[in-house]
């Protein structure tokens, strides 16, 4: 009964691992939301996330301990960031595995920053268990920061926006 609980919560876990989380489809795109006016002073920073595993969970981003935003598969945010130190970081829920990335950086005025979270999750084994088997996995997952020429043809490519709950920090 109980190698029989084991199975099914595997399967389950199997099906919601290749279950992808995206951006709804009726998001605007980059070309549609991306920022188009400075602020003075400020630089403007955009989160995106093409493909990061694993893919039926956000990822959730903060700058100094605020949350931003919280991005699914193919999705980006933007925000404007006041120069000097900033800590950044992208957690995922306990569930997903992942682990989370914490930096910090310091922001230069009227520049445009673009980091996009990557990530890998995979099974590397199994053990025979007393009550069943048991799964060994890796997670890995990291922010890259990009330049302009690389990031933006991304962006244009698969992304759409997910409106932060605040855009000036």
């Amino acid at each position: 009964m109980f190698n029989s609980r084991i199975c099914l919560l595997i399967v389950v876990l199997q099906v919601v691992l290749l279950t992808s989380c995206k951006a709804p489809a009726t998001a605007p795109s980059f070309h549609v939301a991306k920022a188009t006016e400075s602020q003075e002073n400020k630089s403007i920073f955009y989160f995106y996330r093409e493909y990061a595993e694993p893919t039926a969970w956000k990822s959730t981003i903060y700058i100094d301990d605020v949350e931003i935003v919280s991005l699914a598969q193919e999705s980006f945010s933007w925000v404007y960031l006041g120069p000097g130190k900033h800590k950044f970081a992208s957690r995922w829920s306990f569930l997903s595995g992942q682990r989370d990335v914490e930096f910090t950086e310091d922001i230069l005025p009227n520049k445009r920053y673009f980091y996009e979270i990557t990530g890998v999750s995979k099974v590397t084994g199994f053990a025979p268990y007393p009550s069943g088997i048991l799964m060994f996995g890796m997670v890995q997952n990291q922010i890259t920061n990009l330049e302009e020429d690389k990031a933006v043809p991304q962006l244009e490519k698969c992304c759409r926006f997910i409106p932060p709950k605040t855009n000036n920090l």
